[in-house]
């Protein structure tokens, strides 16, 4: 739906649930430290987000790469790469 609403040049990736846009997700290791002890539910949402993420930087040819929250929250995105993520409950 996303897709639909943004400039050809805009790659967006959306999923329904959270297993991710294709499937399981597995996060690097520093990303994995950030949700370490956190609830399921806060993981599960952490761990979509990026999977949709990483699959909208493939398309744009970049290589996947750790998205770890700055000091203010706000996902560190690959150098010449500007993004937003979000998720919301149904």
């Amino acid at each position: 739906m996303i897709a639909e609403v943004v400039p050809t040049e805009v790659r967006a990736r959306e999923a329904f649930d959270d297993d991710g846009p294709d499937g399981a997700v597995t996060l690097f290791a520093t990303e994995q430290a950030v949700v370490e002890g956190v609830l399921d539910e806060r993981r599960k949402e952490f761990t979509t987000v990026r999977g949709c993420a990483r699959a909208a930087l493939t398309a744009l040819g970049v290589d996947p790469a750790p998205l770890v929250p700055g000091p203010l929250g706000a996902p560190g995105w690959p150098a010449g790469v500007v993004g937003s993520m979000t998720h919301c409950r149904n």
